[in-house]
């Protein structure tokens, strides 16, 4: 067998390419957030300049559409 990462076994694949709908995939091993705590976090994306000099390297405008698009997230209805 060559070196590198192991594949999983198949019962992980499964879960892993399961259809189920994003939010459950997204809330599945974390910790609830506050909507709150979800618009703080977004400012991140503004405030740092590192993280917002990646963001921008990997595509220019990122980092504000992020800011953006979290932030909106976080005042939808029923967040």
């Amino acid at each position: 067998m060559e070196r590198g990462l192991a594949r999983p076994p198949p019962a992980a694949r499964r879960r892993w390419t399961s259809p189920r709908p994003t939010a459950a995939r997204i809330t599945t091993g974390f910790l609830e957030c506050h909507p709150k705590n979800h618009e703080g976090l977004a400012g991140t994306y503004l405030a740092d300049e590192n993280f917002h000099a990646f963001q921008d390297s990997i595509h220019a405008g990122l980092p504000e559409h992020l800011h953006a698009a979290v932030r909106a997230n976080a005042r939808r209805p029923g967040a």
